[in-house]
């Protein structure tokens, strides 16, 4: 009897033991599959990302094609270039003419309908143009979603200004810089023609909407010429802020 209570309690243990090696492996087992599935998801992961760059550049590439066949945006605009696509940053080194002024609004209207949330930088280093060009460009930056934040770089000279302050996102001054603002006076009534007292009631409008000049510095009754600081341009109101980081791919182009 006792020998049989032997036998049956080392086929008892050697079952258990049986178990256990039993349970080991389907643990092992399962973390296991559970490290291959992690793997697994770490891939498609890495693969989404790289297919969602390939497709948001097919996208912007697409849209580019259907702005250019429709007019909106001249075919000249290198929708590839990284200063423009990625950094969403447009670069003003010329006078402001009819020209310069449609390559600017055309990219203005394709970063916004690209992205009308994220905020386009509008880099101004220009010695001068004309003042119905800039203002073209001002009713743009109105007119679209996206907030346009303008730099004044080097010497913003007028008409420029007009640009730097209308800007609809954050108007800065690299410390450096220096804004040029030219007040035209109104006509004294004697022989002045139509046009030019409707210039000077449009510009004066202008200012009244986009800066604060002190009486003391720069008066809208006054013609004159005036060369501005960037702290006073802040303080005339014509910018937001003076800062020293430039706008990312931000570099001088002759």
């Amino acid at each position: 009897m006792t020998e049989e209570i032997k036998t049956v309690n080392q086929a008892l243990s050697e079952s258990d033991s049986k178990n256990q090696i039993l349970r080991r492996c389907l643990l092992w087992g399962l973390v296991l599959i559970v490290l291959l599935a992690l793997l697994f998801l770490a891939i498609k992961f890495i693969e989404q990302q790289g297919q969602g760059d390939s497709q948001s550049y097919a996208a912007a590439e697409a849209l580019a094609g259907r702005l250019i066949e429709s007019g909106i945006i001249p075919a000249q605009i290198d929708y590839q270039d990284p200063v423009l696509t990625e950094s969403r940053t447009i670069i003003i080194t010329q006078e402001i003419n009819e020209k310069v002024a449609g390559e600017i609004c055309s990219k203005l209207i394709y970063l916004d309908r690209l992205d009308p949330k994220e905020p386009i930088n509008l880099v101004i280093k220009t010695g001068g143009g004309a003042v119905d060009d800039a203002l073209l460009v001002c009713d743009v930056m109105a007119m679209i979603e996206a907030p346009v934040d303008t730099w004044s770089a080097g010497i913003t000279s007028f008409p420029g200004t007009l640009i730097l302050a209308a800007g609809t996102g954050v108007r800065r001054a690299l410390p450096n810089s220096l804004i040029v603002v030219e007040v035209q006076a109104e006509s004294s009534g004697d022989g002045g023609l139509p046009f030019q007292d409707k210039y000077w009631q449009r510009m004066k409008k202008f200012w009244r909407l986009h800066a604060r000049f002190p009486e003391d510095t720069i008066s809208l009754d006054q013609e004159g010429e005036y060369t501005l600081t960037p702290e006073e341009a802040l303080n005339c109101g014509l910018i937001d802020e003076i800062s020293s980081r430039q706008p990312e791919h931000f570099q001088e182009q002759a």
